[in-house]
């Protein structure tokens, strides 16, 4: 447009139109263009706005709003946007615009306005962003009708760009604060029989389905969450359109229709008894409904967030706008239709906190392949490629729990291997018996399959050559890792022959750089940094050796659950229950292993003086087990790394005591003389055979005993052998990630080297070889999401790790706690802290910084508070109201849903917060 104007109508109005009608008439007027069921209207431009400020001398009390607002005075900006209020509603528009908005609004009127009321509409150039909604803001008036009302609600839609909570949400998400302007949309009122919002994908994990929540009347009862509203979940097909939906009924007591007395507005009313549990919408309004979300989405490019309603059985749009979500976090995966059982039990004592991106990415492909999928094939079972094998919550490892079930299914229950419980809920093995295959033991595709499978790898699986092959590749391992060591010492000490300048390196804010241990390298004219190639050469090589550990590790760790269950079933047989399960725990005691060996080692350490000595003697221990750690995530750092681990693991073991909380950290209980030990094991071995082998029949039972102990024997250290060797290659692929860290500080890619542990494996090979965009954002943001999750798992680890999950909810999150409110999760995060019940701003001042907020429900205008707040608990409410919107946004964990909250906390009570499973727990 080349001339400011009053007046534009919505089908004339484009996205480039923006600063003229602001962000909400910019997607309406582009919906109307494209044939968008949306209500006639037009919209008042910011330039009518921009003229009366300046007509009637405005724009100092403007600027006294902005700097009161800079300086945090909040009463002086209450009474400064009070007198705002006053000097607009009494000063004048130019007779041309009155003029001009008039005949729009006759014009509106005479195309048929339903009851001759009209709805105004605050629509801000700072509004409907990607990064910030502004949702409930700025005002909106329904039920408008008559000249006078209209121009009192224009007024009142600019008055609004400046009360004190639009103020502060601007300067929290907008970088232009004060550069704002305010254009009005009048339109149609359509007196709705149902209505609600809809988002085209799942606000807290970006997941591609359609969230819907519905209420009779005015969808105002919605946004505000005023109401238990319906909940519709529509599935999105591969070729991403709608398919069946879920739905969650709502009780819905009361809805919003237009003040039938005049005057305006709207007004919350009882629904009649006989409604509240109908449903809102049909199947096919849902379809119908679901198929506009997600064309807007497919028109606008990104998911939207849709305010809408039905009228006459007609669809009518009445906002769309970007939907700020969380994002898919990498740290939680979302699957579609995932109502599986998930079980931490494989992995938990292998990841005891938050993976990284990397230290994920190089075990991941690995454990599903090998671990699981294989294993699935040589079963034969039919979706062994497609099943989902592992998944992330709150950057925890969890396995599919249909996999544990179709492992365990052939096992009779007399030889179900001992730790096949920690697999199931409440160690019920029974649920395996509910997989679907194998049918039976004798069907022909599962034997075939087996049969097929153990001929081809009859070395690898058998349990007479295994425990062979295992001692064979341990040399072969410890030779290919000298090969790599060289390799990467080499790396480090020539940069593989790549001599880069300074300038070809990174800007001048990149001369000095800190190394890992935090003292700084400094980058002289000549920087010799490793070759990207050469250290993913090295990669692939130490990867292939773990492919080769795990090939063969994982039918070890087979035959020592087989053989071990075997030995205690014998002796349960032969010696009595109680009797039998001890001598077998002692048949098996304190066999040498690579584990036991590192822990006399620590305890030698115990036993050196300070100083010098121990200096030595630390040196010579981290030679040996330096490229230990208490993680298989290689974020983690190894004892060579970081040998206050060590230091510290000492000092405990020294007091007597160990305050780490790895699962490998009680080494009191495990450290005892190997020949004690031995003594031990002969003695149970003694009294085995005196009870056992009595006449022929006995001496017959001895041997088959015998010869089951003779493999458990040969089994059971290799459980931990298997750990000291993956470390190992794990150890070196640490070091060369790292030096590709260097390589990618110097070119200004990172910050310090460090963060290379937050981009994936996938993404380091494709710039390495492709010299492709690095991720630097996602590494950010990942890092950044890292330290959060790491910090919720030390404040409650039993929520954030779960043992069993179904779906992405916790399995029995209430068990052992003494009161546990569940409700509707509607902004993630964890937060502890006390409970503060409000149910008016008058009550905020007894709010302070960190305050659990407990309320029926929030209005926009108390946006100011929830940068105070540590959290949010509503009565009412869900996922797209705007409380739950706007705390999304301001990154506060938030649960909706929880009837008569208000009463059942109190004040000063400390609470568990969890926004992302939607529950809150008392703390005793």
């Amino acid at each position: 447009m080349s001339e400011p104007v009053t007046i534009l109508w919505l089908e004339e109005i484009t996205q480039g139109d923006r600063k003229a009608v602001g962000g909400k008439g910019a997607n309406l007027g582009e919906m109307t263009r494209a044939g968008y069921p949306v209500p006639p209207g037009f919209c008042i431009t910011t330039a009518t706005y921009l003229d009366f400020i300046r007509r009637n001398d405005l724009e100092k009390v403007l600027a006294s709003l902005a700097a009161l607002a800079r300086e945090g005075d909040e009463a002086a900006l209450g009474r400064e946007t009070a007198r705002l209020r006053t000097l607009i509603a009494s000063a004048e528009l130019a007779r041309s615009a009155r003029q001009e908005i008039m005949a729009a609004y006759s014009q509106l009127l005479e195309v048929g306005s339903p009851k001759g009321q009209v709805a105004v509409r605050s629509s801000a150039t700072a509004e409907d962003l990607a990064s910030a909604s502004f949702a409930g803001q700025q005002e909106t008036y329904l039920n408008v009708s008559g000249a006078k009302d209209l121009l009192a609600a224009v007024k009142s839609c600019w008055t609004s760009l400046w009360a004190p909570r639009a103020i502060s949400y601007r300067r929290r998400f907008w970088a232009d604060r004060e550069a704002v302007a305010m254009a009005v949309v009048v339109q149609d009122m359509i007196p709705c029989d149902v209505a609600g919002v809809a988002f085209s994908a799942n606000p807290l994990t970006g997941q591609d389905r359609i969230i819907i929540e519905a209420n009779w009347g005015l969808g105002e009862s919605v946004v505000r969450g005023e109401v238990e509203a319906d909940r519709y979940v529509v599935e999105r097909t591969a070729a991403g359109v709608p398919s069946q939906f879920s739905v969650s009924p709502g009780h819905k007591a009361r809805q919003r229709i237009q003040n039938p007395e005049g005057g305006g507005g709207t007004i919350l009313v009882d629904v009649p008894l006989e409604r509240r549990d109908e449903l809102t919408l049909s199947p096919g309004q849902v379809r119908r409904l679901a198929e506009t979300v997600l064309a807007l989405e497919k028109h606008f490019g990104s998911p939207q967030d849709v305010e809408w309603g039905f009228w006459k059985g007609e669809l009518y749009i009445f906002q769309t706008r970007p939907l700020t979500v969380q994002g898919a976090s990498w740290f939680t995966d979302s699957i579609a239709g995932d109502d599986y059982l998930w079980s931490s039990g494989f992995l938990d004592e292998r990841f005891s906190e938050p993976v990284s991106p990397l230290g994920w990415s190089v075990v991941r492909g690995l454990l599903e392949e090998l671990a699981f999928r294989e294993p699935l094939r040589y079963m034969g079972y039919p979706q062994s490629d497609s099943l989902p094998v592992t998944k992330l919550y709150r950057g925890h490892p969890f396995v599919n729990g249909t996999i544990f079930q179709i492992l365990y299914k052939p096992f009779p229950d007399f030889f179900l291997p001992e730790d096949a419980y920690r697999y199931f809920p409440g160690g019920d093995t029974s649920l395996r018996k509910k997989a679907s295959y194998p049918p039976s033991i004798f069907a022909p595709r599962f034997l075939f399959s087996l049969l097929r499978a153990f001929l081809r790898d009859a070395q690898d699986w058998s349990p007479w050559h295994n425990y062979r092959q295992w001692a064979r590749f341990t040399d072969e391992h410890q030779q290919e890792m000298a090969a790599i060591a060289e390799q990467v010492q080499q790396l480090k000490e020539t940069g593989g022959g790549v001599s880069l300048s300074r300038a070809q390196i990174a800007p001048a804010g990149f001369a000095i750089q800190r190394a890992g241990d935090g003292s700084q390298i400094r980058r002289e004219q000549k920087c010799d940094l490793p070759s990207l190639e050469g250290c993913w050469q090295v990669i692939k090589q130490a990867q292939e050796l773990n492919r080769r550990l795990l090939a063969l590790h994982r039918w070890s760790l087979t035959h020592a659950d087989l053989t071990y269950t075997f030995l205690r079933k014998l002796a349960a047989a032969w010696l009595g229950a109680e009797r039998g399960t001890k001598l077998c725990a002692a048949l098996v005691l304190g066999l040498p292993n690579k584990s036991l060996e590192l822990d006399q080692e620590l305890q030698k350490l115990t036993e050196v003086a300070a100083g010098e000595e121990y200096e030595a003697a630390l040196a010579t221990f981290l030679a040996q087990y330096g490229h230990r750690s208490f993680s298989l995530d290689i974020y983690r750092p190894t004892f060579a790394a970081d040998p206050t681990q060590v230091t510290e693991l000492v000092e405990s073991l020294v007091e007597g005591k160990s305050n780490l909380q790895s699962p490998t950290s009680n080494l009191q209980s495990r450290i005892s003389n190997l020949e004690d030990r031995a003594r031990q094991r002969e003695a149970a071995y003694s009294l085995t055979r005196k009870s056992v082998a009595k006449g022929l029949v006995g001496r017959l039972k001895m041997a088959v005993f015998d010869y089951v102990l003779g493999l458990a024997r040969c089994y059971m250290p290799l459980r931990e052998d298997q750990r000291f060797y993956w470390q190992e290659t794990l150890a070196a692929m640490r070091e060369l990630f790292l030096l590709i860290g260097d390589r990618l500080v110097a070119e200004g890619l990172l910050k310090d080297r460090g963060e290379v542990f937050f981009a994936t494996k996938d993404e380091m090979e494709v710039y390495v070889k492709e010299r492709g965009d690095f991720p630097i954002y996602e590494v950010r943001n990942r890092a950044k999401e890292f330290r959060q999750l790491q910090g919720q798992h030390e404040l409650a680890p039993h929520l954030t790790y779960p043992a069993f999950l179904v779906g992405n909810r916790p399995l029995d999150t209430s068990k052992g706690r003494e009161q546990v409110l569940v409700g509707q999760p509607v902004s993630p995060g964890l937060k502890r802290g006390p409970v503060r019940v409000v149910s008016t701003p008058r009550q905020f001042s007894k709010i302070q910084a960190g305050d659990i907020m407990v309320t029926r429900s929030t209005d926009p205008g108390w946006t100011p508070i929830f940068g105070l707040l540590g959290g949010l608990i509503m009565e009412s409410g869900g996922q797209l109201s705007h409380g739950a919107v706007v705390a999304r946004e301001y990154g506060l964990p938030a649960v909706a849903g929880i009837a008569g909250a208000t009463q059942l906390l109190h004040d000063g009570q400390v609470v568990l917060l969890d926004g992302l499973s939607g529950t809150v727990a008392v703390v005793n």
